[in-house]
Formats: C-alpha cells, structure tokens, sequence
C-alpha cells in the first residue's frame, strides 16, 4: 500500500516535483484531458516534472460524453493528448456528476468504448468515480465481466475504508496537505502495487522505469500505427494511404525512416 497524488491545472505551478517522493508521494495521476476539445493546460509541465523526479505516473481524461459514440471520441482525445507517452498506470475514465444521471446501462456501454479506443492504443484502462456514483450504479464485478482488466479507482471522503469491494486505488481527500504542493491536493492510496508498471506507446525510445533499457524503435512504431488506427479509423489493408489525416501519414513516414536508419 502506497501513497500518491492525483492533479491537474489547478495545480499549476505550485508543485515542486523534486520534493514530491521525499515527502511519501510514490505514483501520480495527472488529468489530461476534459471532453473531447479541452486538453489539460498543464499535463505536459506536470508530466515532465514527475519522471525527472522518478514518480510513476498515470493519466485521466474528464467524461462529458452522453453516448457511446461521444464516450469514443473522448478516448480519442485523450490519446491524442497524450501524444503517445509512457504511462506507469493506466489511463482512467473519470465518470462523475452530470454523467450520472444517464444510469448504469449507458455508463457502462460508455466506459468499454472508452476502453476499446484507449487499449487499442496500448493503454491500459481504469474508471475513476465516487462510491456512490458510477460504481454505485456500475459495481466493479460489472465492469469487469465487460472489461476484464479494468481498473477500479473510487473517490470516498471522511471514512475509513474505501467502501467499494476490488478497489485498487482509493482517493481519500480531496484537501490533503503534501509536502512539494502548495495548497489542497488530492490524495490517494494504492492497494495493488502490480498496478504500476512499465510499457505504453511511445513515439521515441523511452527507458523503461524497471530495467533502464530504451523501448526498440520498431515497437513504438507498431504501438504507433495502433494509436492512428485508434484515432483516425481502420486503414484498408494496413496502407499508410488509407489514414484520413495528412498528419498520421507523415508521422508514419518519419518514423519509418527512423527505423530504416537503425
């Protein structure tokens, strides 16, 4: 069991990362996206500062979808802004509020979409809600019996326990006082340590947090081409042609010379 933080724009520049693991910080999840437009201002500052303090990280991405369709294209929101880093722990699904109140069904139809973009892409996938919020209506065992390896991350305050049976993540404050943040910051406990582990897509070698070795060129291609097919739709027989946006098809260009150079 392991303490972190999880944090978004509201933390903009009142983090001082280095002091972060000293202080008992041992993972953070950092918000990355909002809906389907809205990237998080401050990810990318928050992510850079977490890996060269050491601190595994992990992502969520804010639902304001009301359809499958719409749960869909906030995954692939959120793929696009995490412009294929690495992630220690999953990418979650944070399901609250207004979303609610469109009942468990939806939710759950909503939540494997979500998931199927997002794995598709090489991430894993997690829920993020209150006790009785989404898995009030949705119970982890329900999840999972549609999306095996789902993680369960529930917000409950002022208790003792987290309430939800297979939880692995438990945010407990929502006001809690961290040495390295400068005013409230949300806490969390991680009961399942296996949770944090190497391997996401990524556009450039990364070392791997575990062994120190660089991620081979010619898998973060593959686990590129992955991402475009989960963002720009299936391509005709695996052509570079087939890719909708200019954009897709010269990053698949580039990074096929790189691999052609190694």
């Amino acid at each position: 069991m392991i303490k972190g933080i999880d944090i978004s724009h509201y933390q903009a520049g009142r983090v001082n990362y280095a002091a972060l693991r000293p202080g008992g910080v041992e993972f953070a999840i950092l918000k990355v996206s909002e809906g389907v437009t809205l990237a998080d201002a401050s990810f990318s500052a928050h992510y850079s500062g977490m890996r060269a303090a050491g601190i595994p990280v992990g992502a969520y991405a804010y639902c304001r979808a009301t359809s499958v369709a719409e749960a869909e294209a906030e995954a692939r929101a959120a793929v696009r802004a995490l412009e294929y880093r690495a992630l220690q722990l999953p990418l979650f699904y944070d399901i609250e509020e207004d979303a609610l109140r469109l009942g468990g069904d939806s939710l759950l139809f909503m939540a494997a979409a979500f998931a199927r973009v997002v794995t598709a892409a090489g991430y894993r996938f997690g829920v993020y809600s209150n006790q009785l919020g989404f898995w009030y209506l949705c119970p982890p065992e329900r999840l999972r019996a549609a999306v095996p390896d789902a993680a369960v991350w529930v917000a409950r305050y002022g208790a003792s326990s987290v309430g939800v049976d297979g939880a692995q993540l438990w945010q407990y404050t929502n006001a809690g006082s961290i040495p390295g943040v400068s005013g409230d910051v949300d806490v969390d406990i991680l009961y399942d340590e296996g949770l944090i582990r190497a391997g996401a897509p990524t556009a450039d070698p990364v070392p791997d947090s575990g062994t120190g070795a660089p991620q081979p060129k010619a898998d973060a291609v593959v686990r590129m081409l992955q991402s475009c097919m989960a963002q720009d739709g299936y391509w005709p027989e695996g052509q570079i042609t087939g890719f909708k946006s200019r954009e897709f098809r010269e990053k698949i260009k580039e990074y096929a010379a790189d691999v052609a150079r190694t």
